[in-house]
């Protein structure tokens, strides 16, 4: 691989990465909004809900396990009734 080449994939791969880190921040913001939380605390607890739903169907007790939250009436109040609303999850 000349050295133009490994270049030019350097540079892809830094652009790649800044559109995605630049994607991921907008879509915890907006999580966050919909929480009502800080950003840092969605990182953690609705990021994992969301990771979980993205895939496929998931049960209540699949997304508290996911968000590793034991507590239903907490869960249902302020993480699954609010993704609800702001339509990021829906029952099936």
């Amino acid at each position: 691989m000349t050295k133009l080449t490994e270049d030019r994939i350097e540079q892809a791969t830094m652009q790649v990465t800044d559109q995605v880190e630049a994607l991921t921040t907008s879509l915890l913001e907006e999580l966050a909004a919909a929480l009502d939380l800080p950003t840092a605390q969605v990182t953690a607890q609705g990021g994992s809900i969301m990771g979980s739903v993205a895939s496929d169907e998931r049960s209540r007790d699949e997304l508290m396990q996911a968000a590793e939250l034991s507590h239903r009436e907490h869960f249902r109040k302020f993480y699954l009734n609010p993704l609800m609303l702001a339509g990021w999850v829906v029952r099936t």
